[in-house]
This record gives structure tokens, C-alpha cells and sequence, in this order.
């Protein structure tokens, strides 16, 4: 059995719990609940939602090599990304892709046809410290 997980006890924040997840939820989400509630949810930082044209990235190379699978990949993938660790790109869009904006190409790549990579395995470069890190680590500025 879970931990049980003590009452949200103030109302404006159970209220905006309850309207963020729904009042009718799976039990499951009351540790979400519990958790949420310690917050104030109107300053939440807003995050980077996802990449967008001419932003400059960088290959997660450490975390694309941590994949179980990297060994099964084809030798060119492997190569371009061994050889690309340090290099910096620019994000453009596929056409073909438009609807699913976590799939992205790299405007640097001239192979034919041009790798897609997922947003999760590049960094990117956060303009206001000059460093490059994970997407959902980037705020977006108010």
C-alpha cells in the first residue's frame, strides 16, 4: 500500500489543483496533488516549450551514447555524431514534420536526407548565460 498522502489544505491552491488536474482524477494523482499543492502556482517558472527555427543546439552526445540501443545504430548516425560532438547547429523544421515539432533537423547536416533528431537529445543554447542545456531546463523570459 502507498504512502498516504496528508489533505491539501488550503483552499485557493486546492482549487487550482483540482482545475490543473481535474476533480474526478485517478487516485494516483494525489501524490501529484499533495506534492502541487506546496507550491505557488502562479509563479511557476514557465519553461521552453520546444525548439524553434534558427535556435543553436548542440548534440547530447553523452546521452544519445547512453542509449541502450547506440551500438545497433547505423555507423553513419554514429559517426556524424562522434565527429559533430563540439559543433553547434541550427534548428530548422522538415516540412514533412510540421505537426510534431519535438522532431527537428539540423540546417548544418548535408546529408540527403537530413538526420531528424528528437529535441531530448540536443542542448540548447540559453542566449542569457551563453551555455547550452536541456530544453526543459531553459525558462522562457516575461
Amino acid at each position: 500500500m502507498g504512502k498516504k498522502i496528508p489533505p491539501i489544505t488550503n483552499g485557493s491552491k486546492k482549487q487550482k489543483v483540482d482545475k490543473l488536474l481535474g476533480k474526478n482524477r485517478d487516485p494516483k494523482l494525489n501524490l501529484i496533488a499533495g506534492v502541487m499543492s506546496r507550491f505557488d502556482l502562479d509563479n511557476l517558472p514557465k519553461f521552453k516549450e520546444c525548439l524553434l527555427e534558427g535556435d543553436k543546439v548542440k548534440l547530447d552526445v553523452k546521452k544519445i551514447k547512453r542509449h541502450p540501443s547506440w551500438h545497433s545504430y547505423t555507423s553513419n548516425y554514429r559517426e556524424f555524431v562522434e565527429y559533430n560532438a563540439d559543433a553547434i547547429f541550427t534548428v530548422e523544421y522538415n516540412e514533412t514534420r510540421e505537426n510534431k515539432p519535438n522532431l527537428v533537423c539540423l540546417k548544418e547536416d548535408t546529408g540527403d536526407p537530413k538526420l531528424l533528431w528528437w529535441d531530448g537529445e540536443l542542448l540548447v543554447l540559453d542566449e542569457r548565460d551563453g551555455k547550452f542545456k536541456a530544453l526543459y531546463a531553459i525558462t522562457e523570459d516575461e
